[in-house]
């Protein structure tokens, strides 16, 4: 009898025991649960602290201010994430009352934000020239500018500097703006970011060297681009300038017959225009005098783009 009590004690005691190490246990699950849920809390509220941080500190334009998270700009740095898509640029017949083409407009609003002009931003308008290589008409255009008191904006290629040196040295002389039609007219889209970026920075390193003249304007051959062209162009402290109007000027074989290329031209006039005319092109060598007289007809000024 006495022996089944103490079997019987022992047994209550063993099992009282067994339940405070249960308890114990899980006591410790339960604190370790605790834990765990306050640590992912705790991460959450930082990531998200993190994340409104990059936010508020990274520029954002009015096309993304309401986009969300995942379709953001690339941040400063992460040049290679901006689409490289090729666009390629050509205004369209259709005007406003100003006569503006609407794609200028549209083109103006949706690629600004890369310091890019399709249309100046003042009054008045822009001669431009494109100089791909040496020509016999550029001497005749400066010397038609200089006699009517216009300057003119000349965007030049390596080849066209190395081998009209003294051509350079007269627009610079003469007050106008010479720009930067890269190294060797490529489509920029179609190359490497490093490679893009040489196209720009060799002539202007080049032209710098021999002429000591700092060039800030970029017109991109072909007039293709992508927005990492015009990110990239944008670093390099450039501004890119395209064109409100062109016509087929610049096939030397098939040149406009001066009186219908002198009313096309003046026809397209308005505010904030940025002609693209090539120097190369004798049609716009012989009417050049006639239409900025036309022009001045019409109340405007003449202006570089920017």
């Amino acid at each position: 009898m006495k022996r089944t009590f103490c079997l019987m004690l022992v047994c209550l005691l063993a099992a009282v025991c067994c339940g405070c190490r249960n308890e114990s246990a899980a006591g410790v699950s339960s604190a370790a649960a605790s834990r765990q849920a306050s640590s992912r809390a705790a991460s959450q509220a930082s990531s998200a602290a993190v994340s409104r941080e990059e936010t508020s500190s990274r520029p954002v334009s009015p096309e993304t201010s309401s986009a969300a998270p995942s379709s953001r700009e690339p941040a400063e740095g992460e040049l290679a994430a901006w689409s490289n898509e090729k666009i390629g640029w050509g205004q369209d017949l259709p005007r406003n009352e100003k006569n503006q083409p609407l794609r200028c407009l549209t083109f103006q609003e949706k690629y600004g934000r890369f310091d890019a002009l399709f249309l100046n931003g003042g009054a008045g308008v822009a001669l431009t020239f494109d100089e791909g290589y040496a020509n016999d008409t550029t001497a005749a255009i400066l010397d038609t500018l200089r006699e009517k008191g216009v300057k003119a904006t000349f965007f030049i290629t390596y080849e066209f500097a190395r081998t009209c040196p003294a051509l350079v040295r007269r627009m610079i002389d003469e007050g106008h703006t010479v720009g930067n039609h890269s190294w060797t007219h490529p489509s920029l889209p179609t190359k490497s970011i490093e490679e893009a970026e040489a196209e720009i920075t060799r002539l202007h390193d080049y032209v710098k060297e021999k002429f000591g003249y700092e060039m800030s304007l970029f017109r991109p051959p072909y007039g293709e681009f992508s927005e990492r062209t015009l990110e990239m162009t944008r670093r390099l402290g450039y501004r890119s300038v395209f064109w409100s109007f062109a016509y087929l000027d610049y096939d030397l074989s098939n040149q406009p017959e001066p009186q219908q290329a002198r009313e096309r031209i003046l026809d397209a006039a308005h505010e904030g225009a940025i002609y693209l005319l090539h120097a190369a092109s004798p049609t716009n060598a012989a009417v050049l005098g006639d239409v900025i007289d036309g022009l001045r007809e019409k109340g405007l000024s003449f202006v570089t783009p920017g």
